[in-house]
């Protein structure tokens, strides 16, 4: 995609601000002696494109197949969201993002092919 170049500042602008935001209220959280959410720990910022594709797997996928089953009209919403996905993917695998948080033995390719069949209904 091209995007001019006061999009893309905006773009830029809009990452530093949401990212400054989370990872702020992560370290008020350490402060207090909590645990934060892994989406505003900054010490999982890595981690952060596998979560987003799992939250589209599980959160995402079905309701938009939903929506294109409902009407034809509603099918560019699933594509954008798969189009979504894929950039998501893209950036977890140059991270070399592998390992989830939850099971550190389970690889990524391990748990997309489980989101996979999870949303084929196997």
């Amino acid at each position: 995609m091209i995007y001019s170049e006061e999009y893309q500042e905006l773009r830029v602008t809009s990452k530093r601000v949401y990212t400054g935001e989370n990872n702020q209220q992560g370290d008020v959280e350490k402060q207090l002696k909590l645990e934060p959410i892994d989406m505003m720990n900054r010490d999982k910022k890595d981690s952060l494109p596998l979560m987003q594709v799992e939250f589209i797997d599980s959160m995402c996928l079905p309701i938009y197949e939903a929506f294109a089953m409902i009407s034809d009209k509603l099918t560019p919403l699933l594509d954008g969201v798969k189009e979504n996905r894929a950039q998501w993917l893209k950036l977890a695998e140059e991270r070399k993002v592998l390992r989830t948080e939850t099971d550190p033995d389970v690889g990524l390719i391990a748990v997309l092919c489980e989101s996979y069949l999870y949303r084929l209904n196997y």
